[in-house]
């Protein structure tokens, strides 16, 4: 049986591929819409009689396609269903320099997919993750094999807001006289610190979130927004789910925009990114960036995915809240927090990949106490591997595995419940 292949190299490139028996139409489009470097190649009906595989099916696509991101999609010519027929429902391709590659897989293997239940497991181990808000690189080197971040490509890609930048100087945890204070710290990359209000203090003002931004000083996202009657715009910490478009507001004082002091506030929604005290909050409410001391700001439940609950009001004046540890904490109700959980929850499932990518966040390496020497470690000397059978302990001799060194008397009262130990790792020391 004849074949022949007509290629056009335009926007949408067609090979017409012609059997005696049966034909079949590849159309390989490259549009700028699919700007993604990974497409799906769904529904293809590919029949043994035609001799076409998958193998075939990436050089024809390799030597035809243009060099940028190309989505695939093939269709079966309306005619009699051919007697063995091969259906591929799901096909990843990827384009580096030119060439096609099928994508390294995260179903196992250390080899892109060559059969379809590893194409299959992939692609819905990509959906997940893209779900989930994580983002996987290829294995391109040994640092970026088993990779993991979270997802920016919905982030504001531009410069921060100049007006509520400044500055930050390294320290490389040292203090005024220059003396290491603080192990294991210093070089990283250069940051711009963004002011972020944590007062939530505009009471009775409304305002609108411009954009949502990546910010290199905390683990959770930021939000920009924007306030009328002249008022300048302010970064707050931004809430799970928060869209540019969205309102948030605060509430528990007198009004900004008024100078009479009769003025009561005015109530708001319990909704995620509206700010109140405690006192007008139900029980039950979720919450982050709590105040420990009225009008300080926010100094619990800041990072990535955090959250408190209100768990009990009282009449004495103070609400009681379960922090993130499990710790169960008195706070005055006069307190400002922020209704809802904070943005970017995978934080807790990234994989660095790499030790450079400590560094890259100003953090340096760790020496063991065993291999040091017995002048700088409790654990240090000895032959071979050995600390003897000492209990685990801080350079300092302090025990380091599970015993509390918390002694603040003066806020003792304030806990009605210490955090629970952890029994999975520390066992014993949990009776």
């Amino acid at each position: 049986a004849a074949r022949r292949c007509v290629v056009s190299l335009r926007a949408t490139t067609t090979m017409v591929f012609e059997n005696a028996a049966r034909s079949t139409t590849l159309m390989v489009s490259s549009s700028r819409a699919a700007s993604n470097s990974y497409a799906s190649c769904s529904n293809a009906l590919l029949t043994k009689s035609d001799g076409v595989t998958r193998s075939r099916l990436a050089s024809w696509a390799e030597r035809c396609a243009p060099r940028r991101s190309f989505a695939a999609s093939a269709a079966a010519a309306p005619a009699a269903p051919a007697p063995a027929a091969l259906r591929i429902t799901t096909l990843l391709f990827g384009l580096r320099g030119g060439s096609v590659v099928l994508h390294p897989t995260l179903c196992g293997t250390k080899t892109p997919p060559r059969h379809n239940h590893h194409i299959r497991r992939y692609a819905k181990s990509l959906s997940q993750m893209k779900e989930a808000g994580l983002k996987a690189y290829k294995p391109t080197t040994p640092g970026f094999r088993g990779r993991v971040i979270t997802d920016r490509s919905k982030l504001w890609k531009g410069k921060p807001l100049k007006a509520l930048t400044k500055g930050l100087t390294k320290r490389g945890g040292r203090n005024n006289s220059g003396r290491i204070t603080v192990w294991h710290k210093g070089g990283g990359h250069k940051r711009l610190y963004r002011m972020i209000d944590f007062k939530r203090d505009l009471f009775g003002v409304n305002g609108v979130i411009r954009r949502i931004e990546y910010d290199p000083n905390r683990t959770t996202r930021i939000a920009l927004v924007d306030y009328p009657d002249g008022i300048k715009p302010r970064y707050i910490l931004a809430p799970e789910g928060a869209r540019a478009g969205d309102v948030v507001s605060s509430s528990g004082g007198r009004p900004t925009n008024t100078d009479d002091d009769s003025v009561s506030s005015v109530s708001i929604d319990i909704r995620p990114g509206n700010a109140m005290p405690l006192s007008e909050m139900p029980i039950g409410t979720i919450v982050h960036n709590v105040e420990l001391v009225p009008g300080r700001g926010g100094a619990l439940a800041r990072s990535a995915g955090a959250s408190a609950t209100l768990v009990k009001k009282g009449a004495d004046g103070y609400c009681a809240i379960k922090l993130p540890s499990g710790e169960l904490r008195l706070v005055p109700s006069k307190c400002v927090a922020t209704v809802g959980v904070l943005s970017n929850r995978e934080h807790q499932n990234t994989i660095m990949g790499k030790a450079g990518a400590k560094r890259w966040k100003g953090i340096r390496p760790t020496v063991r106490g065993t291999a040091m020497n017995p002048i700088d470690h409790p654990h240090g000397g000895g032959e071979g591997r050995s600390k003897g059978n000492n209990q685990s302990v801080s350079p300092w001799g302090v025990n380091t595995k599970g015993k509390r060194t918390r002694n603040n008397k003066r806020t003792e009262n304030m806990r009605l419940q210490r955090r629970p130990m952890n029994r999975k790792r520390y066992p014993l020391l949990a009776k």
